[in-house]
C-alpha cells in the first residue's frame, strides 16, 4: 500500500499479507467488463497521508458529472502497455446506478 511507482518504491510503501481476494461475480475477459475486486488484508491498515480509505461520493452522481479515476494496468486498447506508475484521468459519468 502507498505505492505509486513500481520501479521506485516510496518510503511510505507498506507490504501487507493478503487474507482473501473476491473478484466481481460478473467479471468477463475479454473485454474485461466488471474488472474490479476486493482484497482483505491479514492485518490492520495504518492510514497516513499516502494511505487512505476509499469513500463513497459526497455529491449526487448524474450523467456528465466529472470524476477523477486512477489505478494501474493496461492503458492501451490494441496492444498491451502496462503502467509502472499509477495513472489518473478525469472522465464524465455516462451512466450511474446506486445499488444497495
Amino acid at each position: 500500500m502507498g505505492l505509486t511507482d513500481i520501479l521506485s518504491p516510496e518510503e511510505s510503501f507498506v507490504r501487507l499479507a493478503v487474507e482473501s481476494i473476491v473478484s466481481h461475480p460478473s467479471y468477463n475477459t475479454p473485454p474485461k467488463a466488471n474488472d474490479i475486486g476486493l482484497v482483505r488484508v491479514a492485518s490492520d491498515i495504518e492510514f497516513n497521508p499516502n494511505i487512505m480509505s476509499a469513500c463513497e461520493p459526497t455529491l449526487e452522481l448524474t450523467e456528465g458529472t466529472v470524476c477523477l479515476v486512477s489505478g494501474w494496468g493496461n492503458t492501451a486498447c490494441k496492444y498491451i502497455q502496462i503502467t509502472t506508475r499509477t495513472v489518473s484521468i478525469f472522465l464524465n459519468v455516462l451512466y450511474y446506478s446506486y445499488l444497495m
